[in-house]
């Protein structure tokens, strides 16, 4: 899909998703969108054609360590349609659309999954590994995590 194409397409994906009336970008070209007063983003890749990325930082100023590593990959097999990783100092939650084949089902679901990983994983992640959870730290007073595990494939 045309980058402007799906430009205009994903923010009306995130108004619909967010009940608002405008989706606006941050000074990096990503989308931060709430989430059960949590916070995650979503950000388009590549110049002609885009695609669309969904991801949250769980655990930021965290040092990659063995013992990490192998929880991220423990994690992993757990999971499905998002992925964990450790990129500079970050554990990141996150899930890959392509452009092409971008619709709405699609694109709440890699949302919802996203946050809903992140916010299932990432305090016991800190609490072992060290490190500041981004999207805990997101949350307003008033979150309440979902009864059930929507979104979570673990």
């Amino acid at each position: 899909m045309r980058r402007d194409v799906a430009e205009a397409y994903v923010e009306r994906l995130i108004q619909k998703i967010t009940n608002s009336d405008r989706a606006l970008a941050d000074d990096d070209g990503d989308y931060p969108v709430r989430y059960r007063s949590a916070l995650y983003y979503v950000r388009l890749v590549g110049e002609a054609h885009a695609d669309v990325q969904v991801f949250a930082v769980a655990v930021d100023d965290v040092e990659p360590s063995a013992a990490l590593l192998s929880d991220i990959n423990e994690l992993n097999t757990q999971v499905r349609f998002a992925r964990t990783f450790h990129v500079r100092g970050q554990v990141l939650v996150e899930a890959d659309l392509t452009g092409d084949a971008l619709e709405p089902v699609g694109f709440f679901s890699a949302c919802e999954a996203v946050a809903t990983i992140t916010d299932r994983v990432a305090s016991d992640l800190a609490k072992k590994h060290g490190g500041r959870t981004a999207f805990e730290d997101s949350k307003d007073d008033g979150y309440h995590p979902p009864d059930a595990p929507t979104g979570m494939y673990l």
